[in-house]
């Protein structure tokens, strides 16, 4: 396992997109140790790459992570039935669960249905 530096050094060089982002979603993910500039780095990088990083999360069947995210305002909500089609399409049953949940609770609140 390499080191939070070696990871954050690679974060910052790498030109794979796909290692930055899971990179990022690991080392914000995994801590409140992080000092704060580092995770406000991560978390910018993360907002920039919503629907990737809930997609990369989804796949990977991490409930956890996804209720993170939404935490911290980085789920994007208004992409709810996408992430259920992926969560359905990937057989992760119980983060089909969550966003059911999650729709249930907060999906329609924007919405007006007014007659």
């Amino acid at each position: 396992m390499e080191s939070r530096r070696e990871a954050l050094d690679k974060f910052r060089s790498t030109q794979q997109e796909k290692l930055r982002l899971r990179i990022a979603l690991q080392e914000f993910l995994r801590g409140q140790e992080l000092p704060e500039a580092v995770r406000e780095e991560y978390e910018c990088y993360l907002r920039k790459r919503r629907r990737p990083a809930a997609e990369e999360l989804i796949q990977a069947g991490e409930v956890a992570g996804l209720k993170i995210l939404k935490d911290r305002k980085i789920l994007d909500l208004n992409f709810l039935d996408f992430y259920l089609e992926r969560a359905r399409a990937c057989g992760q049953t119980e983060v089909v669960a969550w966003l059911l949940g999650l729709k249930y609770r907060e999906g329609f609140a924007e919405k007006d249905y007014e007659l």
